[in-house]
C-alpha cells in the first residue's frame, strides 16, 4: 500500500510523498498538495479546490492563482496581475497600466486579448483597429467615420442618411 504506520505514535506516512500526518493533533496534511490543516483554528480547506478559508477573517485564498478574497470590503486583488476589483461599483483597474485599464469615469472596460473596449451602458463594443463599432444585440456593424450601417447577415449597406 506503500504507507507505513506507527502505531505507538498515532503518526502516518506516505513513503512517495515523505508527508507525515500527526492524528493526535488534528492536523491533517493533504498529500496531493502538502497543504495543511489545522482544525483548532477554524480554517477549513477544500482539497479539490486547494482554497483555504479562514472562518474569522472570511478571507480566502486560492493558493493557485494567488488571489486573495476579503468578504468585508468586497475587494478582488489578483496578486500576480497587480489588478484590484471593486464587486461593489464592478470596476476593474489595472495598477501597471492604468492607461489601458478600467477607465473609472466612462465605465469602459478593455479586453486585452482582443483590444476591443466596451461601454458597460450601451452594451456597444468598439474595435480599436477599425473604428467600428457593434451593438451585440442587434448584430449589426456601424462604422462612425462614415456613419453607414452593415447588417452582417445580409451583407447589405445602409446609409442612414437616405433611408425613408
Amino acid at each position: 500500500m506503500n504507507q507505513q504506520v506507527n502505531r505507538s505514535t498515532g503518526q502516518q506516512e506516505n513513503r512517495s510523498t515523505g508527508q507525515q500526518v500527526n492524528r493526535s493533533t488534528g492536523e491533517q496534511v493533504n498529500r496531493s498538495t502538502g497543504q495543511q490543516e489545522n482544525r483548532s483554528t477554524g480554517q477549513q480547506e477544500n482539497r479539490s479546490t486547494g482554497q483555504q478559508e479562514n472562518r474569522r477573517t472570511g478571507e480566502q485564498v486560492n493558493r493557485s492563482t494567488g488571489e486573495q478574497v476579503n468578504r468585508r470590503t468586497g475587494q478582488h486583488i489578483n496578486r500576480s496581475t497587480g489588478e484590484q476589483e471593486n464587486r461593489r461599483t464592478g470596476q476593474q483597474e489595472n495598477r501597471s497600466n492604468r492607461s489601458t485599464g478600467t477607465n473609472m469615469r466612462t465605465g469602459e472596460q478593455e479586453n486585452r486579448s482582443t483590444r476591443e473596449q466596451e461601454n458597460m451602458r450601451t452594451g456597444e463594443q468598439v474595435n480599436r483597429r477599425t473604428g467600428e463599432q457593434e451593438n451585440r444585440s442587434t448584430g449589426q456593424q456601424e462604422n462612425r467615420r462614415t456613419g453607414e450601417q452593415v447588417n452582417r447577415r445580409t451583407g447589405e449597406q445602409e446609409n442612414r442618411s437616405t433611408v425613408s
